[in-house]
């Protein structure tokens, strides 16, 4: 699942006509059940976060 790329903290790009965001973060869940977040745009290094669940 993508999430908002309002969550993605970046600067507004300079694609034409209009300034856009290019980054965003995947949700993934595995078999497991552990939640990760996953960068990912033009430009963005990957980086995956373990989400803890209390």
């Amino acid at each position: 699942m993508f999430l908002d790329p309002a969550l993605y903290p970046q600067d507004m790009g300079d694609y034409p006509p209009y300034k856009q965001a290019t980054g965003t973060y995947v949700l993934a869940m595995c078999a497991n059940s552990a939640l990760y977040t996953i960068s990912t745009g033009a430009n963005i290094p990957l980086q995956v976060n373990t989400i803890l669940m209390p």
